[in-house]
């Protein structure tokens, strides 16, 4: 497990939280993957860039939205565990509201 973690930054160690499922009633160790928003670069830009907003104009909601998500911060989900380079329009996004220069 180590010697993947260090490989491959998108992977985490992780667990699950006791509860999460039935029958789960200790946090479980276990191995994930980075959340991470996918598309194509022929997507347009404009599309990706209201996509982005959307999720970080309504953070808080967004990490309501499954366990795994609410430890999340704004600055991780530009580069951690990024597998593909960001989208013209996800950069856009990150460029004006100052999070990448």
């Amino acid at each position: 497990i180590e010697k993947l973690l260090a490989e491959k930054p998108y992977f985490v160690s992780t667990y699950i939280p006791e509860n999460s499922y039935k029958g789960n009633n200790n946090d479980v160790i276990s191995l994930g993957a980075k959340a991470t928003f996918v598309t194509k670069s022929s997507v347009d830009n404009d599309i990706i860039y209201h996509i982005v907003k959307a999720v970080f104009d309504n953070f808080s909601r967004f990490q309501r939205l499954h366990p795994a998500l609410s430890s999340i911060k704004k600055e991780d989900m530009i580069s951690a565990g990024n597998s593909a380079p960001l989208h013209d329009g996800a950069l856009k996004f990150y460029q004006e509201a100052g999070l990448l220069k």
